[in-house]
């Protein structure tokens, strides 16, 4: 653990309505525990009202850890700290911080996005479909694994698990010739159940290189996997 001075590091809040100084208040009556901070840019990831009790209190240094990375990902981390621990983020603070992701990793699909900010995958899509016009194009999404797969890859399996939840019974060729399904990119395979319960799940025959590692995704989510 390392020491620095709190007028060194950079702040970027991820809070609409600021920082709670009652929150901070309370921290300062508290021992503080080390912030954590990028390295190449003395940003602050994870600690803006511990640095702010460590103000009140008129102290000069505060106990840091130091993060490594590219500073394109530093805000992912930010969001990722603050939605596990800590004073809450507001409904709008984590739909704002999912709008800014999708601005800076277009690629992200809505799952990860989730998993990241706290929000539900049906909240990320909506603020995608409403950021359509500011959040660059992709053709691939990253999912919460770390891989990249074609997006029109993606809905062509999303389109085959509706109609499945519509039609249990569905043969692999009614599944396969639905509307939006039609390709060879995408595959259904059907597990024995017995009769009347069928499983089927799709699945993903072509899938890219991701320019997110799993080790980088260990690191954010915890344990790199899709939420169930």
């Amino acid at each position: 653990m390392k020491q620095t001075k709190p007028a060194e590091v950079a702040v970027d809040s991820l809070r609409l309505g600021g920082l709670s100084r009652e929150h901070a208040e309370v921290l300062a009556q508290r021992e503080i525990e080390p912030i954590l901070v990028h390295r190449d840019t003395l940003r602050v990831v994870d600690g803006m009202h511990r640095l702010q009790a460590s103000r009140l209190r008129g102290e000069k240094v505060i106990p840091v850890r130091y993060l490594d990375g590219p500073v394109s990902e530093v805000f992912i981390h930010s969001v990722a700290a603050n939605v596990s621990h800590g004073l809450p983020l507001t409904l709008k603070d984590r739909k704002a911080a999912a709008e800014r992701i999708l601005a800076s990793h277009p690629d992200l699909s809505d799952r990860a996005i989730a998993r990241i900010t706290g929000l539900s995958p049906k909240s990320v899509g909506t603020v995608r479909r409403a950021s359509t016009e500011e959040v660059p194009h992709s053709e691939v999404r990253v999912g919460a694994d770390g891989r990249s797969r074609p997006l029109d890859a993606v809905r062509r399996r999303e389109a085959a698990r509706a109609f499945l939840a519509e039609h249990p019974d569905a043969t692999l060729s009614e599944v396969a010739t639905s509307p939006g399904c039609r390709s060879g990119m995408a595959a259904v395979r059907q597990h024995p159940g017995g009769p009347g319960h069928r499983r089927h799940t799709v699945e993903q025959q072509s899938a890219q290189g991701s320019g997110h590692s799993e080790q980088w995704w260990g690191r954010v989510l915890g344990d790199g996997k899709d939420p169930p």
